[in-house]
């Protein structure tokens, strides 16, 4: 297969029309993306759910590109399906593939009749903070929501996400006060 770079580069928006030009991750998966195609993307994540020999290596290739054809995907079986197993599959393989267009859709998981549904929200959103992908401010709403829930696999999470944030905050103004203080007197006398 013959790929027409400067084609893609434009279709994904790193090659402008004055021809400078940008590279980067995000570029790099909406290639990839492209190149996969939306159905073998709705595939594999139809295989992802369906558990079969080689689906985790189908998981990691969309967590790795985290293509907007697999996040919708998952929300669709999610919102559609009336398995709960399928349903809650879809929300573990969300953890991976989704982006901030995700937060609209916990209230539905919180709020779902299946614990395992609720529990896999919470983490969905916890993953979301961990990994950058949404700032612990555009989640709050949502975090204080799990602290409050009735499900405690639920308010577990939200726990963890509270002690893992006052640490990341810890660390970072134990390294601003670093840098604020200047290099330890010790390593110039020596």
């Amino acid at each position: 297969m013959k790929v027409n770079w400067e084609q893609m580069a434009r279709e994904v928006g790193s090659l402008v029309v004055d021809g400078r030009e940008s590279g980067g991750t995000h570029y790099a998966r909406a290639a990839l993306s492209n190149l996969l195609g939306n159905k073998v993307i709705v595939e594999a994540v139809g295989y992802c759910l369906e558990l079969g020999p080689g689906s985790e290596l189908a998981r990691s290739v969309l967590s790795l590109i985290k293509p907007p054809a697999a996040m919708m995907e998952c929300y669709r079986v999610f919102r559609d399906s009336a398995d709960p197993v399928e349903r809650g599959c879809a929300v573990s393989l969300l953890r991976d593939v989704a982006d901030g267009t995700a937060l609209g859709w916990l209230d539905a998981m919180l709020n779902d009749p299946e614990p395992g549904i609720q529990q896999g929200g919470a983490a969905l959103l916890a993953e979301l903070v961990w990994d950058g992908r949404v700032e612990p401010e555009e989640a709050e709403p949502w975090v204080v929501k799990a602290e409050g829930h009735d499900n405690p696999d639920v308010r577990r999470v939200a726990r963890q996400m509270r002690r893992d944030y006052r640490l990341e905050e810890a660390e970072l103004r134990w390294r601003e006060q670093l840098a604020a203080d200047g290099p330890d007197d010790e390593e110039h006398e020596r």
